[in-house]
């Protein structure tokens, strides 16, 4: 893979968000009604790394607007690479901190932010990762469990794909799960605790699916088993069904 200049495009641009963040803060700083420097220094801290994230989402926003990625399989050299992997390089670094910051029950807010198109009720649990959010979307009413990894990115044999993931209304992505680049959860569909879901695999609604590679355990309209679910799958859907998160419907 041939070193390409968008390579480091990424960090200056970072920096300069940042940069931006340090001025602004610093400026508005000043009108603080207090000279304790302890204080002083807490909101410093905290409206720069808050300020920062917020102009990286924005910045995203606009960069995604005015250069949509496409899905499709790529060379390593071509431009749909160099704006992925630059937008991710911006992301990684510009959102930490918030990522970081939000508690559980607003993780699906966070990533919203970010880009993802959610339908209303979702819950993501914590350690849940998004990997690409301008191609992920997401229905309502769906739980994606701890430490899922949602990702619609691969590189393999010197080839990026780039393919959308889609996980529709009702469905629950287990604790540990993987959904690789071209996923598709069906209505009302199960992907058990640690399942790896391969690239472009279509889950048909209300089947549960398991395993590595993720083959079906279920399939719609044969007898619910419950034994092939963990309880890190059935435990999320049911706990924020009963605290009123999401609807039972």
């Amino acid at each position: 893979m041939k070193f390409n200049w968008t390579d480091l495009l990424g960090i200056p641009v970072a920096l300069l968000l940042l940069g931006a963040s340090v001025v602004a803060v610093r400026l508005g700083i000043r009108q603080l009604p207090t000279d304790n420097d302890a204080i002083v220094f807490a909101a410093f801290i905290a409206g720069t790394l808050a300020l920062y994230n917020a102009l990286t989402l924005c910045y995203l926003r606009l960069l995604f607007a005015l250069f949509p990625v496409r899905a499709g399989d790529y060379g390593m050299e071509d431009g749909q690479f160099n704006l992925w992997k630059h937008g991710d390089v911006v992301r990684m670094l510009g959102t930490s901190f918030l990522s970081w910051l939000c508690p559980g029950f607003c993780r699906a807010l966070f990533h919203k932010l970010c880009g993802v198109r959610m339908g209303q009720g979702v819950v993501v649990a914590p350690g849940a990762q998004i990997l690409d959010p301008a191609l992920t979307r997401i229905d309502a009413r769906v739980v994606v469990g701890r430490n899922a990894m949602i990702t619609a990115h691969a590189i393999a044999n010197g080839r990026f794909s780039l393919h959308p993931v889609t996980i529709r209304a009702g469905a629950t992505v287990g604790g540990n799960v993987v959904l690789m680049p071209g996923a598709d959860v069906g209505e009302g569909a199960v992907v058990a605790t640690g399942a790896v879901v391969p690239m472009g695999a279509r889950i048909p609604a209300g089947e549960i699916w398991g395993g590595i590679p993720a083959r079906p355990l279920r399939k719609s309209g044969e007898t619910r088993n419950r034994e092939c679910l963990s309880t890190e799958v059935r435990i999320p859907f049911e706990s924020a069904t009963e605290s009123g998160m999401i609807s039972a419907g």
